[in-house]
């Protein structure tokens, strides 16, 4: 039988249509060919619940220093503790590469170490010179200090170290022994060295007094001429003096010495902290220190200084002394040594006003 159903059924069916539908379909046999154009739904049975196949269970990898320094940012496991960030990640790769450094560098000194200086060679090595003088003086007789101090002072310096030397020491020696002139009642108020001639003022109880103490200066100093310029009453501390002046001509001239080992050229610019220095080291006190106009003279500055000093008699001459012999740079001009007080310069502190004159070289 051939069923054509041509979609003609109405969109109410009857009760009874429905209920055929209803009833299960008989199995028609082959032969016979439905052309329904509608089939109606077959009812498939619920699908079998499928199991899946189990996995291998999987271990997270553990990152390693590798993973953290050259992985890209971002890619690394943020949910454990023990994570690297990309900012803790370059710290780390700047001390690997900052170890490197020091690796290197302790390598490298060591092999310079261990290699050693390169030996000279035979053309550039001096041989040594016998001499009388001591080991490693390029010179007989001349000592490694004497060689340096020349080499830092010119020649023209050096004569004029010389000329101050000898000056020095001329009018020092002179100075030194007046004031260590004394008698019972006669004694020395004042000593001024100045260029060729001493003043020396004595206070004595009389002239007896005075007279005594001109033959004692004579007897030190055999050949200098003390000439009497004036003779006045004083009172000193109450009391009835007599002041007596004389004048020392210095006859001739002094002898240049060359400077000792220690010399030390003077710059412009140290000279007042260098006279402050020596004066603190013998404990004298400074009471005046000033730095005059320079003036030029060829190729060498002439610096004058005034300079006034307080202690006692044995530090000032002290102070005189080293000062002239370790800088001869200095020339003194004019030196005046009196009491703080009244009376004479034995007796207490006393002060010194100094006058001289500092050369160095120019700029040029």
């Amino acid at each position: 039988m051939v069923k054509i159903n041509l979609l003609d059924t109405p969109e109410d069916e009857p009760s009874f249509r429905k209920q055929k539908s209803e009833t299960p379909p008989v199995e028609t046999p082959k032969s016979e060919m439905d052309f329904s154009f509608l089939q109606p739904e077959e009812t498939t049975p619920p699908p079998e619940p499928q199991i899946a196949p189990a996995e291998p269970a999987t271990f997270p990898r553990q990152s390693t220093e590798e993973d953290v320094l050259f992985a890209p940012p971002g890619t690394t496991d943020e949910k454990t503790e023990d994570t690297f960030t990309y900012e803790s990640g370059s710290k780390k790769k700047l001390f690997i590469i900052l170890g490197v450094i020091v690796v290197l560098l302790l390598v490298a000194l060591f092999v310079i170490l261990w290699m050693g200086p390169e030996p000279e060679s035979p053309s550039t090595v001096t041989p040594p010179v016998k001499s009388g003088g001591p080991p490693g003086a390029g010179q007989p007789g001349t000592s490694p200090t004497a060689q340096t101090s020349q080499n830092r002072v010119s020649p023209m310096l050096q004569r004029v170290y010389a000329q101050n030397n000898g000056e020095n020491q001329f009018y020092l020696n002179y100075a030194t022994n007046l004031l260590g002139i004394s008698t019972a009642r006669a004694g020395l108020s004042m000593v001024v060295i100045a260029p060729g001639a001493i003043y020396v003022s004595v206070l004595a109880d009389s002239r007896d007094d005075i007279a005594r103490f001109r033959q004692a200066a004579k007897d030190k100093l055999p050949g200098m001429q003390l000439q009497i310029q004036n003779i006045s009453p004083r009172i000193v501390q109450d009391q009835q003096k007599l002041m007596a002046d004389f004048f020392i001509p210095l006859s001739g001239s002094a002898t240049p010495k060359p400077p000792g080992n220690t010399v030390e050229p003077l710059s412009e610019g140290a000279v007042l902290s260098t006279l402050r220095a020596q004066a603190h080291s013998t404990r004298l006190r400074v009471v005046r220190l000033k730095q005059g106009q320079k003036h030029r003279t060829g190729v060498l500055n002439i610096i004058p200084c005034y300079m006034t000093v307080s202690g006692s008699k044995s530090a000032i001459i002290k102070f005189l002394t080293e000062l002239t012999r370790k800088y001869p740079a200095i020339q003194l001009t004019k030196v005046s040594i009196f009491p703080s007080g009244t009376g004479v310069i034995h007796q207490g502190n006393v002060k010194a006003r100094i006058e001289m004159n500092v050369t160095t070289p120019t700029d040029n």
